[in-house]
């Protein structure tokens, strides 16, 4: 039984081009960098 929730498209990371892995990397820096410049802060748990 599928779920509605079936991606086809979706591949595990390692999977991925190095082209789209850099591509991720540089979009979670500037997410945030954003973050930090709203005046949040990011720290461990």
């Amino acid at each position: 039984m599928k779920s509605n929730n079936y991606r086809p498209a979706l591949v595990p990371y390692e999977d991925l081009p190095e082209s789209e892995k850099v591509y991720d990397c540089s979009a979670a820096m500037e997410t945030a960098r954003a973050i930090l410049t709203l005046g949040f802060r990011i720290q461990e748990k």
